[in-house]
């Protein structure tokens, strides 16, 4: 029940804080006992100073409680029963305090009954451990507390904080402590001024800090035990000898009472973590806070208290949100923790052991060996094991001079990701390169993983390959920084928006793809994670990003060319020229289309496609499920043509135009008419042969047809009904209106007119150009003739 504020006066207690608490326990006792018919066996008094009306309705129901229990049923409503009375004042029904208590009485009733009521008896009364109980704070000058403290501290109208109540306990509690009054005078000044001047300035309440102080313990609680075995003896020691105290524990954490104690771990740490609602009777009773705790605990906070500013002076990214406004130290300690990062990160500042290495490259090495290895409740207990050899490691030598023993640095730190071991070596031997790697792992999107760098810049000759050297390494960190911010995307926004230049523009070099195959799919990289993974790997290819750089890019930043206008330029150049790169017969022609057409990625809106055994048989996905809408990609490139391009909206004069992202996808164009009852005539557009393969760029065909009004047929003798009657009408009408044309077509099974043969891009658009003005010219005439 947290803490009961009080003091002793004349054998009473009198509380300051917790009477309504009291009130619900002297109930509750009260009715165990009238029930038990032992009266006479509980002796507690309840007494108001300033509430008569209260004091009256205790004393009365606290003497005919007894008796009157014997007569009412489990299922009567026991505050009517009691109002009933002869002996109840009809005016207590307008006291709050009565009023609450009658409430109160009424739930316990209908809470207990006989099926349950001996097993209460023993928890609450013959139980040698009780099940509730608090925590006690004797308010006395003795102990240098009065009234007058309560007030103030309470004096905002709020109840007091669950740090202020987590405060008075650790107060208790390190009273035998050696170091007992040093903890108290520091955290009211030298820790207090720290937690001020670290604490979030943008909450609702930035002139209080007790969401930074109680997140700050409850993490070196976290990290305390989490790699001790001080609370699973416990929970084991509690499940064997009082089940029914760990029932209660698993119930308070919403689990099962046959809840394994691991589980249960880690629901505590949970709550923790989150600074969610930790009563203080449990802290005592799982010994949370034990006196090897308020060691590690002092030591901590002395440290964090030595090395925060200069650790919020170093500017170091540590992971957090790029609109994030608060200090390293608020970030690693004061808010909530996490496994895969703040976590360990803030025992890496806690460990760190002055000597012959700067804070900042202590800070820096591990923020890359942790930002890119996975990192869990299991596995940070070594972890944290291997931070502290690799401290003392690191006090007695320079990091980097550690880390080029090659052999000795990876049996140190073999709990962290095996690659990115092997990069910080690799970058200790680099140290000349230092400002340039430093710059480039300061951030979201490359967050100490920066092997590119290296990749692209070998040390000896390759071909198509810069050397590594101060200028290109400059050069290539700073394009890198340029076109990947950090943002969610991974690209910066201006090479990613909805003109794409940065997808454009690598499609331009072989091998003409980038990206990688994932679920069946391919994707081209759709967030900063698939960003990531493209880059990092060294198993993937790259080598449309490589030549970019190196024949593009690079070549402009020495330069001193705006990158961003000169990658306008370029994709626009190549764009201009579409028509005549896709006649050039070319097994990589899928890279104009990706090249000239914006909203081929403005489709793909996960950037992911069907890629199949050849360039010509791509379709485009709109989400990455099996049932994602899907447009082939030159039928979605010669659709855009004709809704945005001038010269193709005018050849479709009156026609509308439209898209079937399905299986087998195409686009169509559609005229209303007035012939054959109003009927729509229409056109659809497709990129496939006659048994449904695509396998050159001259693979158009199209259907010509008025769209059927009738049902679907339901079975082959309708469906065939159907399509003669639809053929009956298409042959009728379209001799009628373009009877030089009809030699296009051949029939289709569904009564459609289909295409007699394929057609290059450039031959399809001349053909469609005729067909919908001489179709168009001839229903005007007919119109004009009636």
């Amino acid at each position: 029940m947290n803490y009961i504020y009080g003091y002793e006066e004349e054998g009473c207690f009198v509380p300051i804080d917790g009477q309504q608490r009291l009130t619900t326990l002297w109930l509750l006792y009260l009715y165990l006992f009238s029930r038990k018919q032992q009266k006479n066996a509980f002796h507690v008094r309840m007494k108001f100073a300033s509430r008569e009306y209260a004091e009256d309705f205790c004393e009365r129901l606290s003497e005919h409680l007894e008796s009157l229990i014997c007569k009412v049923d489990d299922k009567d409503a026991l505050d009517e029963f009691i109002i009933n009375q002869n002996w109840f004042i009809r005016s207590w029904i307008s006291n709050a305090s009565v009023k609450n208590m009658l409430r109160t009485i009424r739930v316990i009733h209908k809470k207990i009954n006989k099926s349950n009521f001996s097993s209460i008896w023993n928890r609450l009364v013959e139980s040698s451990v009780p099940s509730i109980s608090f925590s006690f704070l004797q308010m006395n000058e003795e102990n240098g507390l009065d009234d007058d403290i309560y007030i103030k501290m309470n004096g905002r109208g709020r109840k007091l904080s669950a740090f202020e109540n987590l405060k008075s306990y650790m107060d208790e509690h390190i009273s035998g402590l050696t170091f007992a009054d040093e903890w108290k005078s520091k955290m009211d000044n030298a820790w207090t001024d720290m937690f001020w001047t670290n604490r979030n300035k943008q909450q609702e309440h930035p002139e209080e800090i007790d969401d930074e102080q109680l997140y700050c313990l409850y993490n070196l609680l976290i990290l305390y035990h989490i790699c001790r075995k001080e609370l699973l003896n416990t929970l084991i020691e509690i499940k064997e000898k009082n089940p029914h105290l760990y029932a209660d524990l698993a119930s308070f954490l919403g689990k099962k009472e046959d809840t394994g104690t691991d589980e249960i771990i880690s629901c505590i740490i949970e709550r923790l973590q989150k600074a969610g609602n930790f009563p203080l009777i449990w802290f005592e009773r799982l010994h949370l806070m034990s006196g090897d705790f308020y060691h590690f605990a002092f030591s901590n906070i002395n440290k964090l208290a030595k090395w925060s500013k200069e650790f919020n002076c170093i500017k170091l990214y540590i992971g957090a949100p790029p609109a994030e406004a608060t200090t390293g130290t608020y970030q690693l300690c004061m808010c909530e923790g996490s496994f895969n990062r703040t976590l360990p990160l803030l025992y890496v500042l806690l460990s760190y052991d002055e000597g012959a290495t700067p804070l900042y490259d202590w800070m820096r090495i591990l923020r890359n060996l942790i930002l890119n290895t996975e990192i869990d409740s299991k596995n940070l207990p070594t972890i944290m094991q291997t931070i502290d050899t690799f401290s003392a490691q690191c006090k007695e030598k320079n990091i980097y001079a550690v880390l080029q023993s090659d052999e000795v640095a990876k049996a140190t730190l073999k709990g962290f990701d095996k690659n990115q071991i092997e990069e910080e070596i690799m970058k200790a031997s680099e140290l000349e390169y230092y400002e340039q790697m430093n710059s480039l792992e300061n951030g979201r999107f490359f967050s100490g993983c920066i092997g590119i760098l290296f990749r692209l810049l070998p040390h000896e000759k390759h071909e198509g390959y810069d050397m590594l050297s101060q200028e290109n390494a400059t050069a290539y960190s700073s394009v890198l920084l340029e076109l990947f911010e950090g943002g969610d995307k991974g690209v910066t926004m201006k090479y990613d928006d909805h003109k794409f230049l940065l997808r454009r523009a690598l499609m331009s070099y072989p091998p003409y793809y980038f990206g990688k195959e994932r679920n069946t799919y391919w994707s081209f990289n759709n967030g900063i994670n698939e960003w990531r993974e493209y880059i990092r790997k060294k198993d993937s290819e790259i080598g449309a990003f490589q030549s970019l750089l190196k024949e593009l890019l690079i070549p402009a930043f020495k330069s001193e060319k705006d990158l961003f206008s000169l990658l306008s330029e370029y994709v626009e150049r190549i764009s201009q020229d579409y028509e005549n790169n896709i006649r050039i017969k070319d097994d990589y022609s899928h890279r104009f289309h990706f090249i000239h057409h914006p909203g081929v990625w403005e489709y793909m809106s996960t950037q992911r496609c069907v890629w199949k055994d050849n360039n010509f048989d791509i379709e485009l996905k709109t989400s990455n499920g099996n049932n994602s809408n899907r447009m082939e990609l030159r039928t979605m490139s010669l659709y855009l043509d004709y809704k945005y391009n001038k010269d193709d909206i005018s050849d479709r004069d009156g026609w509308d135009i439209g898209m079937w992202p399905k299986w087998k996808s195409c686009f169509y164009l559609n005229l209303n008419t007035c012939a054959e009852n109003n009927r729509v005539i229409a056109i659809d557009v497709y990129f496939y042969d006659d048994e449904g393969y695509r396998n050159n760029e001259d693979c158009y065909a199209f259907d010509l047809f008025v769209r059927p009004t009738h049902p679907e047929g339901e079975n082959e003798e309708e469906i065939s009904l159907f399509a003669e009657e639809d053929y009956s009408l298409n042959i009728r009408l379209f001799s009628s209106l373009i009877p030089e044309q009809m030699g296009l077509f051949i029939q289709k099974e569904d009564g459609r007119l289909h295409s007699n043969r394929l057609y290059s891009r450039h031959s399809l658009k001349n053909v469609l150009r005729n067909l919908m003005t001489g179709i168009k010219t001839a229903l005007e005439k007919n119109n004009d003739g009636n």
